[in-house]
């Protein structure tokens, strides 16, 4: 668990899992597939909700459906992400405890809670998102060495 010093600069965290991705089409088995129609306009909607949000950094990790929830906000923004290795480790959480400002982080399901118990210090999401979940954003808040935590549903809401 990394902790975060009091004398870090205020932050909003933007955690999400990446939009809804391509189903396989029965002719192959991509590892690494697209956003599906549904992702590509939830990725639009997730632009749209931070476009007021100044966000000065993007981390995606090395995927073309995190990269492409990514993309709109980071047209926004005229940001080029930085990709992260999904497992956010030790490293990772040090990079975002000096940021000022606000970031836009995309995960996977199985990332997603980490990334935020780790920055809350805390457990705040009881285990991996399910695989149907993709309408969730979690909006952590550092001021003054306090973490607060909002959880919002945005674009059209998904099975949990």
């Amino acid at each position: 668990m990394i902790f975060f010093c009091s004398c870090a600069p205020s932050a909003k965290y933007y955690v999400v899992r990446h939009a809804e991705k391509a189903s396989n089409d029965g002719t192959m088995m991509s590892s690494d597939p697209e956003l599906s129609e549904p992702g590509k306009q939830r990725a639009e909607e997730l632009s749209r909700i931070l476009a007021d949000q100044k966000v000065t950094r993007i981390f995606v990790t090395n995927t073309i459906r995190s990269r492409s929830t990514a993309a709109p906000t980071a047209g926004i923004f005229h940001l080029n992400p930085e990709v992260y290795s999904a497992a956010s480790d030790s490293s990772f959480l040090l990079k975002l405890s000096t940021i000022k400002g606000s970031a836009l982080i995309v995960g996977h399901s199985n990332t997603v809670d980490d990334l935020v118990n780790n920055l809350m210090g805390t457990t705040y999401i009881r285990g991996d998102l399910s695989e149907k979940t993709f309408d969730r954003l979690y909006i952590i808040t550092r001021k003054k060495g306090r973490f607060t935590i909002e959880e919002k549903i945005y674009g059209v809401p998904t099975p949990d």
